[in-house]
C-alpha cells in the first residue's frame, strides 16, 4: 500500500467545527480514503477517491458528521474521465443548465464553505437533475 497523501480537513459534527486529516493510498485493491479526527478513524477502498469518499460520508453522515471539502459539495460531481485518468482527485463544480468547463474543475480535498454541502444522497440527486437540465 502506498501512501500518496494527507490533506487537513474540517468537520461539522452536530454544528461544531473540528479538525481531522484525510490520507489517501494506492493498493492492488483501489484508491483508500482514510478519514481520522478526535480519535475515530474511518477509512474506504474502491475504484476511485471520489467514491472512495463518498463512502466514508455515507457512514459518517449517520452521525451527523459532515466534511468541509469541494468532495462534499452538493454541486460536486466528477466526470468519467477524471474518474479514470485522474482517480477522481478532481471534479467539477456543476450549474445547472451549462455544461461543465476546464475552469469548473476544483481538488475534492479542499476547502468549501458550509452552505455549499449536502449529503451524498443530495449530491447525486443535483448530479442526476443537472444531467437533465440541458436544452430546457
Amino acid at each position: 500500500m502506498e501512501k500518496i497523501g494527507t490533506h487537513e480537513i474540517e468537520l461539522l459534527i452536530r454544528e461544531i467545527s473540528i479538525r481531522g486529516s484525510v490520507d489517501l493510498y494506492e493498493n492492488d485493491d483501489g484508491c483508500m480514503v482514510v478519514l481520522s479526527f478526535g480519535g475515530q478513524k474511518y477509512e474506504k477502498t474502491s475504484m476511485d477517491y471520489f467514491d472512495a469518499l463518498q463512502k466514508v460520508r455515507r457512514v459518517i453522515e449517520k452521525d451527523e458528521i459532515f466534511l468541509q471539502c469541494n468532495g462534499a459539495r452538493t454541486d460536486v460531481y466528477p466526470s468519467r474521465m477524471s474518474r479514470d485518468m485522474g482517480l477522481g482527485l478532481s471534479a467539477y463544480v456543476q450549474t445547472m443548465g451549462k455544461k461543465a468547463e476546464r475552469k469548473d474543475l476544483v481538488s475534492i480535498f479542499l476547502p468549501s464553505t458550509v452552505e455549499c454541502l449536502g449529503t451524498v444522497e443530495e449530491q447525486e440527486k443535483y448530479h442526476i437533475d443537472w444531467l437533465g437540465s440541458f436544452g430546457k
